[in-house]
């Protein structure tokens, strides 16, 4: 049976092509027999982003859910995502639809049983990544905390503003006009007076 293959490119930056990428995808999926279904191409587009701002991979990966390849084929990893957890949630979402993917520079094929063990030791890494980035920033939580940095939204209730809301209702304002004259809303008007 032919494979019914995807070609991906992309470029990050506006005025460079993406001509050379798909010239050499073209060539390994003639040299391999396999049909090409359709060419997606993000111009101009840098790799750190997601697919919400990557229209052509979002749509590739849109057709993955159809079924409407077999097989994923990119010049690069890099051309896929430009970090590690990135990179593994975008496979991750092709290899659930039971879709192959191809990194010509790196020789890494999933239709091969090594080509899956290097994406599962992707995925080990990115795993790693992850936890060790929680890690870190939970530690300069605590530091921060013990050397006094407050975490939240700032207090709107200060004790001056506190004093001024009470002095103005026990004046007989209203508490729609303190609002309006202190620019609080209503019910920052109600906690200052409690």
């Amino acid at each position: 049976m032919i494979k019914r293959v995807a070609l991906y490119a992309r470029v990050s930056a506006k005025g460079q092509s993406t001509d050379q990428q798909i010239d050499q995808l073209r060539s390994a999926a003639n040299l391999h027999g396999y049909n090409i279904i359709k060419e997606y191409v993000d111009d101009g587009i840098s790799g750190i982003h997601d697919r919400d701002r990557r229209p052509a991979l979002d749509e590739m990966l849109n057709d993955c859910l159809k079924r409407r390849f077999d097989l994923v084929m990119t010049v690069s990893i890099d051309r896929i995502g430009r970090n590690i957890s990135n990179l593994i949630e975008t496979v991750n979402h092709i290899q659930s639809a039971k879709i192959d993917i191809c990194f010509l520079r790196e020789s890494l094929d999933t239709t091969s049983p090594a080509g899956k063990m290097m994406l599962h030791l992707f995925g080990i890494i990115g795993s790693y990544e992850r936890d060790m980035i929680l890690e870190r920033t939970q530690r300069g939580r605590e530091f921060a905390k013990k050397n006094g940095v407050k975490f939240g939204r700032p207090r709107v209730v200060t004790e001056t503003t506190r004093k001024t809301v009470r002095m103005m209702r026990e004046q007989g304002v209203s508490i729609k006009d303190i609002s309006t004259t202190l620019n609080l809303g209503k019910s920052t008007v109600y906690a200052a007076l409690n």
